[in-house]
């Protein structure tokens, strides 16, 4: 495709967006100019991938590749800056560069957030903001609009980019600094492909991570309340999980000034070491292979089915974050406490609410709705499904001005995911209750913004089986909506002045941006199995049989096969034929006829 070929296709995490797309893994500035040149010259798109976790296709979706144009995916995880940009810097000062007087770091997006940190720990050093864990590229967390961590007074990961190196259309490479990075935050890939990017750091203190509980087995709405408050004045980050089975909430805290000594930099070197060489494609992977993941998969039908399998699952599922985190409270004491082999496969939903003013009236509400929602479920002996992971949230706030493509107005705002092990790949019968809270949120608060990424789906698909049989969590109105037209008309100049040609414009931001009408769907490909609804199941709507090693049933072209050819279905005759049994052409056999 487009003048190359891979072994590798592009997909996210357990093929939620899977495409036929290669996946290319350049080493150097002439590597990804040879891939960008050429993917231009046979007028295709190219777009950069991270760790895969976005399941809405914010690289690309499957739909693109049958639009205008092909789409080549690059990785980043094998470059080394090379090439001295257009500002005079060299290759190699972006290449992992700690600036102490800055308080800034350099490095290349490919690397993973393990990698970050194995870089700028050991010297005394931590990011500003935490997620969970270190299971992202840094590319894919530093240029996407919407990641936030637990840090109450920072805002997300993008506001951290004070400068950018980047390679255009023309495979010029250049340095966007002071105004001009603003255009990049969050851009997503959009404007160009961003090599490395220099990110605000922060002098370790004394950093702490203890934890708190409380019960709400007896619930008291004030009394919970107060708690929340406490935790969100006490503490510079918090990150509370609520776990319907015990009825009680954790609290996970991390405080920059502790006064904890400074660890010795041989012993958290040694730490990330060994992580690093158990996980040496984290920033590609980002935990997709992890044991703990494939055995969710294995399990989760189970899991949603059983009551007593959900309650056993998510107690530990507690238990083990609640040990992983104690022990990272000791080393690598960095604010992180999930590793990229820690991740289970997971069906969630997402919502980033504004508050009015500390977030504690927002989040004691939607823990309150969330609570009786969940209650409700677990205290039912029909249900089709119990909850197994927990109701998560954190606070952030987003300071005037900080990027271009801003979804999201000044002040604090309080971001809640619900958690849930996927069925297979698809998680139907979570998928349905999950969205019926999310609509309750939505009821709460009509102007909560989405996670880019995790508002994968847009809309039930005309065809595709029944509206209970294809469940997806956003629709037209809510996507509509996330960018005013201002924003939509300031970035859209900035796509023609950084890309003229539109070499790097594909994925489901340009159907946010007004751009594009291409939808995710959950169809498969020519080739790929169908399942429950046949040739609703397939893109080209022709679900038909191969009779190799086993009998199978695949997408196929539609509308296809002329008269006498052989078909397996109705649907793969063109109009006016039907796929007969019959003689064909010295045995008999189904094909196109009459």
């Amino acid at each position: 495709k487009c003048g190359f070929s891979s072994s590798i296709r592009h997909d996210t995490w357990y093929d939620q967006t899977f495409t036929n797309s290669p996946v290319l893994f350049p080493t150097n500035d002439e590597e990804l100019c040879t891939i960008v040149s050429t993917a231009k010259m046979n007028g295709c798109k190219v777009r950069v991938r991270g760790a895969g976790h976005s399941e809405d296709g914010l690289v690309m979706q499957k739909l693109d590749e049958l639009g205008d144009a092909d789409i080549v995916v690059v990785h980043l995880k094998d470059y080394t800056p090379t090439d001295s940009a257009t500002d005079g810097s060299t290759g190699a000062s972006w290449n992992g560069f700690l600036l102490e007087e800055q308080s800034t770091v350099k490095v290349p997006t490919g690397w993973s957030t393990l990698e970050l940190m194995a870089l700028i720990r050991p010297q005394g050093y931590l990011t500003r903001t935490n997620t969970a864990g270190r299971i992202f590229s840094v590319g894919g967390a530093y240029l996407n609009p919407s990641v936030n961590g637990n840090v109450i007074e920072e805002s997300r990961y993008a506001a951290q980019v004070q400068s950018v190196r980047t390679m255009d259309a023309e495979c010029n490479v250049n340095v966007f600094s002071g105004q001009d990075v603003k255009d990049w935050r969050g851009s997503a890939g959009l404007l160009g492909i961003v090599t490395a990017v220099e990110i605000s750091v922060i002098k370790d203190s004394g950093l702490t991570m203890t934890r708190s509980a409380i019960s709400t087995r007896s619930y008291d709405k004030s009394t919970v309340r107060s708690w929340i408050a406490d935790e969100y004045n006490n503490h510079d980050a918090v990150e509370l999980f609520y776990w319907v089975y015990e009825d009680v909430i954790d609290a996970l805290e991390v405080d920059y000034n502790g006064g904890i000594p400074f660890t010795p930099p041989s012993l958290t070197q040694a730490y990330y070491e060994e992580e690093m060489r158990k996980n040496p494609d984290a920033s590609y992977s980002g935990g997709y292979a992890s044991g703990l993941a494939q055995f969710s998969e294995v399990v989760a039908g189970i899991i949603e089915l059983d009551k007593n399998i959900g309650h056993l699952v998510q107690k530990v599922a507690r238990d083990t974050q609640n040990r992983l985190f104690d022990e990272a409270a000791q080393m690598p004491r960095d604010g992180y406490f999930l590793e990229p082999d820690e991740i289970p496969n997971f069906n969630v939903i997402t919502s980033n609410i504004k508050c009015a003013t500390d977030c504690v009236n927002e989040s004691t509400e939607i823990l309150e709705i969330s609570r009786q929602f969940l209650q409700q479920i677990v205290n039912d002996s029909n249900s089709n499904w119990y909850p197994n992971l927990p109701l998560e949230w954190r606070v952030y706030t987003v300071q005037p001005d900080e990027m271009t493509l801003e979804h999201l107005e000044p002040g604090k705002y309080v971001s809640f995911d619900l958690l849930a092990l996927r069925v297979g790949a698809d998680g139907l019968a979570s998928s349905r209750f999950l969205k019926s809270l999310q609509e309750k949120w939505y009821e709460m608060y009509p102007n909560a913004a989405i996670h880019h990424g995790k508002g994968y789906g847009y809309q039930n698909i005309v065809g595709y089986g029944s509206s209970e049989d294809a469940v997806q969590y956003q629709n037209d109105v809510i996507l509509d909506s996330v960018y005013n037209e201002s924003v939509r008309v300031a970035f859209q100049e900035m796509m023609k002045l950084y890309d003229p040609t539109g070499t790097f414009a594909a994925g489901s931001f340009l159907r946010l941006l007004g751009l594009s009408d291409i939808k995710f769907t959950p169809k498969q490909y020519n080739g790929d199995k169908c399942f429950d609804f046949g040739d609703h199941d397939c893109i080209s709507d022709c679900c038909g049989t191969t009779f190799f090693s086993s009998v199978n049933n695949v997408c196929v072209m539609g509308e296809s096969k002329t008269l006498n050819e052989a078909c397996s279905a109705p649907c793969e005759c063109i109009p006016g034929l039907k796929c007969d049994w019959g003689p064909w052409p010295w045995e008999w056999s189904y094909a196109c006829r009459e």
